[in-house]
């Protein structure tokens, strides 16, 4: 198996997880994000923040990627649609890694 193969059977590893608390661990990734970068607060649609819509979107589109990590292909036309979107933003590379290790505790958070 290479290295391709085993990270991607990592990826599908977690689709149940996601399945089950991908709402739970994006709800907690919003809170961890503001509450560490309040500045962001301002380019996120605070409607729907509330309404929980964005919340959704992510958990919807990180279940995607991974219960397709061996098709993308077939996920192409909402990841485009998502980076066209996040291009848009003036967001800096510090707040992205932010991101990142965010929703990374987040996970961990909801999954134990």
């Amino acid at each position: 198996m290479n290295d391709v193969e085993s990270t991607n059977d990592i990826i599908k590893s977690t689709v149940p997880v996601l399945e089950t608390n991908g709402r739970a661990i994006t709800e907690t990734f919003y809170k961890l994000l503001f509450a560490n970068y309040p500045e962001l607060l301002n380019i996120f649609n605070h409607a729907n923040q509330r309404q929980g819509k964005q919340q959704a979107a992510l958990a919807n589109a990180v279940y995607a990627a991974a219960a397709h990590i061996d098709r993308l292909h077939a996920i192409m036309p909402t990841v485009e649609q998502i980076a066209h979107k996040h291009r848009a933003l003036p967001t800096p590379c510090p707040r992205a890694r932010g991101r990142g290790v965010g929703l990374f505790f987040a996970n961990r958070e909801n999954s134990a």
